[in-house]
């Protein structure tokens, strides 16, 4: 039981650790989209 209840408790460790990497990654590609979206707005203008 003891054993079982340490498995159940690190798995829960590792979704917690995976939710916040989750959580950070789609933040970090949400800045990447929006500074990609910034310079394709921008490019057009420098050429016009």
């Amino acid at each position: 039981m003891d054993v079982g209840r340490a498995k159940v408790s690190d798995g829960d460790g590792g979704a917690a650790e995976a939710h916040a990497l989750g959580v950070h990654g789609l933040v970090y590609i949400g800045y990447i989209l929006l500074y990609s979206r910034f310079i394709w707005d921008w490019r057009p203008r420098v050429r016009q």
